[in-house]
């Protein structure tokens, strides 16, 4: 069974794909944006909420977690934000790089 996983650490992210893990370095992200995805099934009237790192070549990668449904938007909020403080530490112009 696959998982959805992010680690985050001094180096960046690593995530899993679905057939491998993918590594994107601090200084690679320009911004961590969070997006609102549409369902899947027109039922659901409520949005999912999903981070997307925005890389300095232009290119996005949408990440596999923090994914959530808006009922658990103030999880979300507190992950992403947490993504976002480590790549001020750590990303480019950052005090140490």
């Amino acid at each position: 069974m696959l998982r959805r996983r992010v680690e985050a650490g001094r180096d960046g992210l690593r995530f899993r794909t679905v057939l491998r893990w993918r590594t994107l370095e601090w200084d690679d992200i320009l911004r961590l944006e969070d997006l609102r995805v549409a369902a899947p099934d027109s039922r659901i009237r409520t949005p999912s909420l999903r981070v997307a790192a925005a890389l300095r070549d232009g290119s996005v990668v949408s990440l596999p977690v923090p994914w959530t449904g808006a009922a658990d938007a103030d999880d979300f909020e507190r992950q992403l934000s947490q993504l976002r403080t480590l790549h001020v530490r750590y990303g480019r112009g950052s005090l140490g790089s």
